[in-house]
């Protein structure tokens, strides 16, 4: 990794919409996310770092806690049981629609949108519902068991940066973020 001094990184989260909107307004130089978020913009590329499969985690306190693997529909049929979702709406409208897939018949009281992996956690561990996460982040306790979502399919995850040669610092760290991502 190339050293530059005087460069101080900020972190910025927010709504990816947002996110989005400043980096195509030049206010930020990379965002992480998934892909296939930023369409409508013209000179924004998404680089892929790594894909990795969707787990369902719950306690022993949910009908699935024993199940090796598991399906949408299953998760969706699961209408008595709460569902924990990692995302960051504005509001229960603004879910996606790969995380509409899982919630079914839910009511809104019966889902609980979460913008960080620790609030997911905590959650799940304390038995508020079965979360839906990206393997990755999911949490590692003994009181909970991770099961592979055997038909959903991968997420890519990676980096937008906007195609410009103006930002060169940008560029290097896009090149390098990968090593440190794996």
């Amino acid at each position: 990794m190339i050293n530059y001094d005087n460069i101080y990184p900020q972190l910025h989260i927010d709504t990816t919409p947002k996110l989005l909107r400043a980096l195509y307004d030049e206010q930020v130089d990379v965002v992480f996310d998934t892909e296939d978020k930023a369409t409508g913009y013209y000179n924004i590329t998404f680089r892929q770092m790594f894909k990795e499969r969707i787990l369902c985690v719950c306690t022993d306190k949910f009908p699935i806690y024993h199940y090796e693997n598991i399906t949408v529909e299953e998760i969706r049929s699961l209408v008595e049981c709460p569902l924990i979702l990692f995302t960051a709406p504005q509001s229960f409208k603004e879910v996606s629609d790969p995380e509409k897939e899982f919630v079914g018949k839910r009511t809104h009281s019966m889902v609980h949108l979460c913008s960080t992996a620790e609030e997911v956690s905590l959650l799940a561990e304390v038995g508020c519902g079965i979360a839906v996460i990206p393997e990755r982040i999911a949490p590692n306790s003994p009181n909970l068991h991770s099961i592979p979502v055997s038909d959903c399919k991968e997420i890519s995850f990676g980096v937008y940066y906007k195609n410009s040669g103006s930002n060169e610092i940008a560029r290097k760290f896009v090149e390098n973020i990968k090593h440190y991502l794996l």
